[in-house]
């Protein structure tokens, strides 16, 4: 066990640059390009207080002074209903989307596509980092010095999967969880600004806990079924002469575009699927937010439990746990090849 675990701290040296600054490079700039828009006065993230005037005109005589236009101010109490008043007129008053509740689930839910960002680049560099993972080792004949150690090939290239695929997506989604956190903060700082007040900071920082819960599990949900594909390019990386990047997408590329040609229907095209796959096709595939998520006029809900019974579903598919076999097959493969081929 300290073997391995001293081979997943090695690997996690080795990618620091990959798989921990880039995503925190991005998050940052992202926080900055939010920051800069709010205290720039362009954040206005959708709301608009003129939306909220019956007309220019009103809007004008409601200013008694004179002197400059009353900005609309809009105010939300605790039984969800909102006012927009400019001075001492009240322009509109009713219940809707910006009320407490709805601002309480819809500023987490658009803030977590803005927080996915980091998850989906990391998704990306995976792939490079699994294609050259056993290739650069050859390449730079490092291999030599960690086959003179006690390390099984099995357990180095289980490490290896176990350091790029797990952990770096973990500290995708750490990093997911504090952008999120700052996109909210930076939002409800825009929207004060816009004059809306009484945003529920409890409904919003729950609501946000609880899609934490869901991302987790739609993670490792997307995890499982892409696994035969991460490791399909470790197991190509083991043994491919040149560019292994390239070797181990253009099978998955091509052959479906040959397929076409052929003339195979479309459930023949058995290498379509590791697109599918990389896409999260089949992990979200019984996932359907737009008409889960239900905002009526006086309250809203986050359907958490119908959520996470969509997303485990696909997990108790019997195409679910041959793909993980087949993952455990290509990374034996890839100990394999490597064992038998040390340059």
């Amino acid at each position: 066990m300290k073997k391995f675990l001293t081979l997943l701290r090695r690997d996690m040296a080795d990618n620091r640059g990959a798989l921990i600054i880039t995503p925190l490079v991005i998050a940052a700039v992202i926080l900055l390009l939010g920051a800069f828009a709010t205290f720039s006065g362009n954040g206005s993230l959708g709301f608009n207080t003129k939306d909220f005037a019956r007309s220019a005109s009103e809007s004008s005589r409601s200013d008694v002074s004179g002197a400059r236009e009353v900005k609309p101010v809009i105010t939300i109490d605790a039984n969800a209903k909102y006012s927009v008043k400019q001075g001492d007129t009240i322009i509109e008053e009713g219940l809707g989307i910006k009320s407490a509740d709805g601002l309480g689930l819809v500023m987490p839910i658009a803030s977590s596509f803005v927080a996915a960002i980091p998850i989906g680049v990391t998704a990306i560099i995976v792939l490079f980092l699994l294609s050259g993972s056993l290739y650069d080792e050859r390449k730079d004949r490092t291999i030599l010095f960690w086959k003179s150690l006690p390390v099984s090939d099995l357990a180095y290239a289980s490490a290896k999967m176990a350091s790029i695929i797990g952990l770096g997506f973990m500290i995708a989604f750490a990093v997911a969880m504090v952008l999120q956190t700052g996109a909210i903060v930076i939002a409800g700082i825009s929207l004060t600004s816009l004059g809306v007040t009484g945003i529920p900071l409890g409904a919003l920082f729950s609501n946000m806990a609880l899609i934490w819960v869901v991302g987790i599990i739609a993670l490792v949900t997307y995890i499982g079924w892409a696994m035969p594909v991460y490791a399909w390019f470790l197991a190509v990386s083991a043994g491919a002469p040149k560019a292994p990047f390239i070797a181990a997408l253009l099978p998955i590329g091509l052959l479906p575009v040959l397929a076409r040609i052929v003339g195979l229907p479309g459930e023949f095209d058995v290498w379509g699927t590791p697109l599918r796959l990389l896409a999260g096709d089949q992990a979200f595939k019984n996932l359907n937010l737009s008409s889960s998520i239900d905002i009526r006029l006086s309250e809203t809900t986050l359907p958490i439990r119908e959520t996470i019974i969509d997303l485990t579903s696909t997990m108790t598919q019997p195409a679910f746990w041959i793909g993980l076999l087949i993952a455990v097959a290509l990374v034996f493969a890839a100990s394999e090849i490597r064992r038998r081929r040390a340059l």
